[in-house]
């Protein structure tokens, strides 16, 4: 969950009993007297929310004017101090080079050393509602309201194609040239609080920066079994991101591009984007032109709760807290685990040939249901079939290639890029992802014993979809000698 996803007041840290609310509203009109030059008396809501990293309180000043309160859950320490304040500088450039609806930070501090005695944020509260909470409403998700959420949102993720740096790594501020320098890639909050504080880089390559943290886990992998799959993973990466975009520029994107962090108008228009924690630059098929992570949910199969997409052992209510599962020991979960296909109709599997949208005459693609298939409705299910997603995709591509026909180039594959990214950080979904890139690249439907000989090998790499391109090239320059 992320910090945006708040909760009750059910089990808050202790301190936020010792939380002075008086003071919190006496810095923040000192705050709005000292930025706005003006004096407005303010009110803070007794009840604070939850989410996975911060604790928040609303603030309501007489004037109509709503600010919210930010400060961390964790005890804190010198590497989170480093980290937050990376990301509100580069969210501070953001705001000062784009029109993109981020909550304005009034004021923050990075330290224990005020009157609040925690690190805080001061920021704007965002107005509209959280798309998440109508992406599977039939009566607000029409075609022109999706349509217009991702036009909306590729209007303002293409203005970070601006911002462009040397190297992949975090932001800092040099105050002597009153310019922006690269740093070295800080661990994100949640390895923080796990006890990782290793930084890395700057690197100057996408190869570089991937290789590098799967040689880095390959030293320290706890079983063999853990370094097949990373080796495994490391000739995907060897091959699949784009070597044309390989160095430089890199660039920024939101960190956490889930719908939940998404606020929109009645229309889909878009109002806010909040969480951007753990700010990075990166690849520009990583960056800003990249796909919203909810149309690209069918790329972590462990993740992606449509029909039997998760590998025939996952049934979380089996699985025991110990990682066992009818005398299983765990290294042969997660993954190092070997993947069964979906165990599909023939007719499902025809509708899920990739990059291809069948869509049924007279009906929107984002409500198309295959009438053969007993599934729960999306909206029993909060989850969209494959097909669905990848007419999402077709949908947010056509948007961006409208705006920016150079950038549309980024998107096109970006949802690869995104899962072998999430591959080389996540133990639990990296076997779920080797199964889809394998099957991106050679085609590759395991039956029977499920031995992949080489001549299978060629044969799916004929069949999949990786070289496709190359195949049609030869084959046109094949009709032309002719």
């Amino acid at each position: 969950m992320s910090s945006s996803q708040l909760s009750e007041a059910e089990s808050l840290p202790s301190f936020v009993e010792r939380i002075d609310l008086s003071s919190i509203a006496s810095l923040a009109t000192a705050v709005r007297e000292r930025t706005a030059s003006i004096s407005v008396a303010c009110t803070v809501d007794p009840l604070p929310k939850a989410g996975a990293f911060n604790v928040v309180w609303f603030i309501d000043f007489e004037d109509n004017v709503h600010w919210v309160f930010r400060t961390p859950q964790a005890e804190w320490c010198p590497m989170l101090a480093k980290r937050l304040r990376s990301d509100i500088i580069t969210m501070k450039l953001i705001q000062s080079r784009t029109s993109i609806p981020i909550p304005l930070i009034h004021d923050f501090s990075v330290d224990t050393n005020n009157v609040i005695g925690r690190p805080y944020t001061f920021s704007d509260r965002v107005e509209g509602t959280q798309l998440c909470k109508l992406w599977f409403d039939p009566k607000w998700f029409t075609e022109e309201h999706r349509k217009n959420v991702f036009r909306s949102l590729v209007s303002y993720m293409v203005q970070l194609r601006n911002l462009e740096f040397p190297s992949i790594g975090c932001l800092n501020y040099d105050a002597k040239t009153d310019s922006h320098v690269v740093c070295p890639l800080l661990p994100t909050n949640e390895s923080i609080l796990e006890g990782d504080t290793t930084v890395s880089g700057p690197y100057s390559t996408v190869h570089a920066y991937l290789l590098d943290s799967i040689s880095s886990q390959i030293s320290e992998a706890p079983s063999p079994a853990h370094k097949i799959s990373l080796s495994l993973l490391r000739l995907f990466v060897g091959a699949l991101p784009d070597q044309s975009l390989d160095g430089p520029p890199f660039v920024l994107s939101m960190p956490d591009y889930g719908y939940q962090n998404v606020f929109v108008d009645d229309d889909g228009h878009v109002t806010g984007l909040i969480d951007w924690d753990d700010l990075k630059l990166c690849s520009r098929q990583g960056g800003y032109a990249s796909y919203p992570s909810w149309i690209t949910r069918d790329w972590d199969p462990i993740m992606y709760g449509y029909r039997d997409h998760r590998p025939a052992w996952w049934d979380l209510d089996k699985l025991s807290c110990t990682g066992e599962e009818n005398g299983q020991d765990d290294s042969k979960l997660g993954d190092d685990s070997e993947f069964k296909e979906d165990n599909r109709t023939g007719n499902e599997n025809q509708l899920e040939e990739e990059g291809s949208t069948t869509k049924e005459p007279g009906k929107d693609v984002g409500m198309q249901v295959s009438q053969s298939l007993p599934i729960p409705s999306r909206e029993d299910l909060q989850e969209d079939s494959p097909i669905v997603l990848q007419g999402f995709r077709d949908e947010y591509l056509q948007a961006f290639e409208e705006v920016d026909p150079v950038s549309a180039n980024y998107t096109r594959n970006s949802h690869i890029y995104e899962a072998i990214e999430i591959g080389v950080s996540s133990d639990l979904c990296r076997g779920g992802i080797l199964d889809r890139l394998m099957k991106h690249v050679f085609g590759y439907r395991p039956t029977g014993d499920g031995i992949l000989s080489t001549w299978l090998l060629k044969e799916g790499l004929r069949r999949g979809k990786w070289l496709t391109p190359l195949m049609k090239e030869e084959i046109s320059e094949s009709t032309t000698i002719d």
